[in-house]
């Protein structure tokens, strides 16, 4: 039997996640308690896997990586979705409110520091 696992680097930060890759299947479910069970040996055969079998975990190491990086990148592009919608509900609120302010302002002063402060707010957006 051969297994592998892998690691996988999602958004900004780094979260480890192992997935059990065996050649035999039913076993992948429990290849942790296992491993978690076994008993060293010094009498392991290095040279009993085939370069097929070698091939065959490689073809299903992919598979899992392609699907987690499937799924990683739709979840970071329905948060970069709402981000930036929400910024721009933000932007559109902090707007009126300035807009607001320059139509109740009275002073000269008054007015040239709200007409700052929407230049100001259009150029951070």
């Amino acid at each position: 039997m051969l297994f592998r696992s892998f690691r996988h680097t999602l958004a900004y930060k780094e979260d480890l996640v192992l997935k059990p890759n065996t050649s035999a299947k039913e076993l992948t479910t429990h290849l942790y308690r296992l491993l978690e069970e076994a008993v060293g040996t010094t009498d392991i055969d290095q040279g009993s896997h085939t370069s097929t079998a070698q091939n065959e975990l490689d073809i299903e190491h992919h598979a899992l990586w392609s699907d987690a990086r499937t799924r990683h990148q739709y979840r970071t592009g329905e948060l970069v979705a709402y981000r930036k919608e929400s910024l721009s509900i933000s932007d559109r609120a902090r707007m009126a409110l300035l807009e607001n302010q320059l139509e109740q302002a009275n002073n000269d002063n008054i007015r040239r520091m709200r007409q700052s402060q929407i230049a100001t707010a259009q150029a951070d957006f």
